[in-house]
């Protein structure tokens, strides 16, 4: 190849290409790299963006991490806490029963006391009135209320009931 031709071509070439049309191949140029500069700078803006959001959702993942586990560390004492409350109560509602054992053991014994006394005053009542076959209107009042106190405290079918009651409409009422 001939390159002393090429050189004469050449700018034989630029010369035959007018000014308006060099203007526009640097305007097109220039428009070109300014484009392709915004381009590239709104892509760099994008990717600071997108770096930004990853640092945000590590931060956010590192802080759901640490949340988890302090509401894991918080679930343990609530239920070991919750463990001992049902612990206490089932402490207290077990000293509840013996104390309700005990109270109606002692109620039972009361009401068992209660009746062999009214038993006991009812019988002595009867014996006096069965000799004198009489009665006083406050006398038969007494006894009847002994009678009533005496069933409401858990008496039933003794020599009250088979005996006594039956007595009572026979014998000669006073006043």
């Amino acid at each position: 190849m001939d390159y002393s031709m090429l050189a004469v071509a050449i700018p034989e070439q630029i010369a035959a290409v007018s000014v308006g049309t060099v203007a526009i191949w640097i305007v097109a140029i220039t428009g070109a790299c300014v484009a392709l500069y915004k381009y590239l700078e709104k892509y760099r803006e994008l990717r600071n963006k997108i770096d930004i959001y990853r640092n945000a959702v590590d931060s956010n993942k590192a802080e759901i991490t640490s949340a988890k586990e302090e509401l894991q560390k918080m679930k343990c004492v609530y239920d070991n806490e919750l463990k001992s409350i049902n612990e206490n109560i089932d402490n207290i509602r077990q000293s509840i029963e013996q104390l309700m054992e005990s109270q109606n053991s002692l109620v039972d014994y009361q009401h068992s006391r209660d009746r062999a006394d009214l038993k006991d005053q009812i019988r002595e009542y009867y014996d006096v009135y069965h000799r004198r076959q009489t009665i006083t209107v406050r006398e038969k009042e007494t006894l009847m209320d002994l009678i009533d106190a005496y069933e409401r405290a858990g008496g039933k079918n003794s020599f009250v009931h088979t005996l006594v009651l039956p007595e009572i409409p026979t014998w000669k009422e006073e006043e």
